[in-house]
């Protein structure tokens, strides 16, 4: 796919490649504009075609055609895989979606933590995340909140820690800590 000069999301060739949308659990087929599972088969390729390639991303099949007058269909960003999501408070939540909830927040680093805890039956989750120096952690905890409600949809406890305090790795650093089921 490409991004054209409107950002209004990936334009894909359809007379090369078939992309669908299924939900990851049950393989379903989704309606246009649902997010889902990314699965592609290619309509050209000769040798070793793709098959329905389930992709593990999630995304979602844009209904609208785009303003720089291409005819092809476009998909919208990757959210992220459908194997690091995970359910809190009855909402899927993936990763991308906190990442771009702290591009949003002014003061906020983008390493983060995600702490999933059950409380009297209920779901809780707290975000530590890194301030920058000099930034207000009152401020960028409000912020950070408010960005992650419009974002994925929950209220989150935000706890601002200083920049470097949270562990890296040279791998994937671990960023999500269910402690639900402990």
């Amino acid at each position: 796919g490409i991004d054209c000069h409107h950002h209004c999301g990936i334009h894909y060739w359809n007379d090369y490649l078939y992309f669908e949308i299924i939900d990851p659990d049950t393989g379903k087929v989704l309606p246009v504009g649902e997010k889902g599972e990314l699965v592609i088969t290619t309509l050209t390729k000769e040798g070793l075609p793709l098959l329905r390639y389930r992709t593990r991303d999630v995304t979602r099949l844009l209904p609208e055609t785009c303003s720089c007058g291409s005819t092809y269909p476009m998909i919208d960003r990757i959210l992220g895989r459908s194997d690091e999501a995970f359910k809190v408070k009855g909402v899927l939540v993936f990763p991308g979606q906190i990442d771009a909830a702290l591009k949003e927040t002014p003061g906020a680093c983008s390493e983060y933590q995600v702490i999933l805890t059950r409380e009297q039956g209920r779901d809780c989750i707290q975000i530590r995340v890194e301030g920058e120096p000099g930034a207000d952690p009152a401020a960028v905890s409000s912020a950070c909140r408010h960005h992650i409600k419009r974002v994925i949809g929950i209220l989150a406890d935000i706890e601002v820690v200083p920049q470097g305090s949270l562990p890296r790795s040279e791998k994937k650093t671990k960023r999500i800590f269910d402690k639900r089921s402990v």
